[in-house]
């Protein structure tokens, strides 16, 4: 059987902001400025610019994300196949002390058939050319994760080996802001994942050269 090789791609993690966020000792200072002396309505235009401030630095990083969206699709090859997961957008929001702070992860993972013209990430293992040979792929087996802590493997069948995830289901509330992915890895004997607070399903993505 040919030998199938899979290298890791793209791999961004915590966008910069663009724009100065807002912190909290900048909130804390709206709320003590005396209305005597500053105005009746000195706080509420200090909080007004705040959530401006906030809601360009919002516009920022959408751009960021479409922006890094469009680079990843300009590099992968018309003659390369993606069998593994290539892009996840993760935005969530949290309150604190009464500010909206946004946090985004845009996580791009892909294995590339044949390699890139360029390397992106050098350290990882090269790729071998498909030769005209047909690239198999088929999920392994759906394991459930216990909430913060590593799920079981999801293994692949024998004779496939992993390129990387397929899915991962979280079971948890959606309108729960800890119901989220925190971490995840992949061997050569399937993927598993960490999930926060609640159960999650995963999934690996197996692949064969025949």
């Amino acid at each position: 059987m040919p030998q199938l090789k899979i290298a890791t791609g793209l791999l961004i993690m915590g966008l910069s902001l663009i724009t100065t966020p807002i912190t909290a000792q900048e909130y804390v200072n709206c709320l003590e400025i005396p209305s005597a002396s500053s105005g009746p309505y000195a706080v509420m235009k200090c909080q007004q610019e705040q959530a401006q401030r906030l809601w360009n630095t919002i516009n920022a990083q959408q751009q960021r994300i479409s922006a890094l969206q469009q680079e990843v699709t300009e590099l992968k090859p018309k003659a390369a196949k993606v069998p593994g997961l290539l892009v996840t957008v993760n935005t969530q929001q949290q309150y604190i002390a009464g500010l909206q702070q946004e946090i985004t992860t845009l996580q791009i993972q892909s294995a590339q058939i044949p390699r890139l013209s360029r390397t992106i990430n050098a350290y990882h293992s090269k790729l071998e050319a498909l030769k005209n040979k047909a690239l198999k792929c088929r999920s392994g087996t759906r394991v459930i994760g216990q909430p913060s802590r590593w799920s079981p493997v999801s293994l692949c069948p024998s004779g496939y080996i992993t390129v990387g995830l397929d899915r991962i289901d979280l079971l948890g509330r959606e309108s729960d802001p800890t119901n989220q992915v925190n971490d995840f890895s992949c061997d050569d004997s399937g993927c598993r994942a960490w999930c926060t607070d609640h159960k999650c399903a995963v999934t690996s993505r197996c692949c064969r050269l025949q």
